[in-house]
């Protein structure tokens, strides 16, 4: 009898949380986003260049929101313990994240955080970048430095960072374009490339245009080539590798705000709007250009449109030069 008894309650019981529990995520709700603060998982260090980028634009978009963004630094893996923990998160809003170009390259090395599982509230800037070499050196076009490469094979030295990353699988473009084998040599960051251009150390080198463009301007470097799909307004008089038939997309890095798949449209939508609110505000636009960092916008669908033309040349990249699995 008492068997029958709890039965009796217990079902009623188990309905109601059925019913109750898609209520969590109704409109009704959602309407009310946030209630709480919001964490931001970044995946670099504390004062990288990410990281204050990430942090410069959150502060403008928690005005609009009305409530906190918290900062927290997940790194390691080359952003693949931050993005992991992205994809996995309760995707209710309260879990945003920095993502840059190095997800690609996660992915093709068998990372379970791929591109493609987040929702990008928007891109905030990019990162071109640029084929350089010294004001002394013989190399005055693109063409001059690949038949440099070319009449000496394996010896003529490229400054890049860690072999199989970004900035070599942008040279490797040009290496496949024209069968040209140079010797790359890798450095901890863009910073020590610089110095070793600058003592003319290396011959050329692959570097963003944001370190390098106060030598070139004075005329100490010389850009030969950029890896964007377009020619750069700073620099209109040098050719990009879209007009050269290298790549028919852009090559460069970005940096742009998600969060997990399956976030209720509403909250999608007020994330977007405080964010866009946020790159529009003049005092963040100033803020930002002083700080050398270059805007560029693009909402979800047009992120979405240039990482699947970006994704296969990375895939392609890595696995001819050997560093995919």
């Amino acid at each position: 009898m008492l068997k029958k008894r709890t039965a009796l309650w217990v079902a009623p019981l188990i309905l109601s949380i059925l019913v109750v529990v898609p209520i969590i995520h109704s409109p009704a709700l959602c309407a009310d986003y946030p209630t709480k603060t919001i964490e931001c998982a970044i995946p670099w260090n504390p004062g990288s260049a990410s990281d204050m980028a990430i942090r410069m634009i959150i502060k403008f978009a928690e005005k609009e929101l009305g409530k906190p963004i918290a900062p927290i630094n997940m790194v390691g893996g080359n952003g693949d313990i931050c993005w992991r923990h992205l994809v996995k998160a309760k995707p209710d809003g309260y879990t945003i994240g920095l993502v840059t170009f190095d997800i690609l390259t996660n992915q093709v090395m068998g990372s379970e955080a791929k591109y493609d599982r987040l929702y990008y509230v928007m891109q905030f800037t990019h990162q071109p970048m640029g084929l350089y070499v010294h004001k002394d050196s013989p190399y005055k076009t693109v063409q001059d430095y690949v038949e440099g490469v070319k009449a000496n094979p394996g010896k003529i030295t490229v400054a890049t960072t860690s072999l199989g990353g970004l900035l070599h699988q942008a040279g490797y473009l040009l290496d496949k374009k024209y069968a040209i084998k140079p010797n790359y040599v890798p450095f901890k960051g863009t910073g020590e490339i610089l110095t070793q251009q600058l003592g003319k150390h290396v011959d050329a080198s692959i570097s963003t245009t944001t370190k390098q463009a106060p030598h070139v301007k004075v005329g100490t470097l010389r850009m030969l080539v950029t890896f964007s799909d377009m020619r750069l307004p700073d620099y209109p008089d040098v050719p990009h590798i879209k007009e050269l038939g290298v790549a028919d997309v852009g090559f460069e890095s970005w940096r742009a705000v998600a969060v997990p798949k399956g976030v209720p449209r509403n909250i999608q939508n007020k994330l977007r709007a405080a964010f866009k609110k946020a790159y529009d505000n003049p005092e963040y636009q100033a803020l930002a250009k002083k700080s050398q960092y270059d805007l560029l916008y693009r909402e979800n669908k047009e992120i979405m449109e240039f990482l699947k033309k970006q994704y296969p040349t990375v895939k392609t990249n890595l696995k001819e030069m050997g560093f995919a699995k």
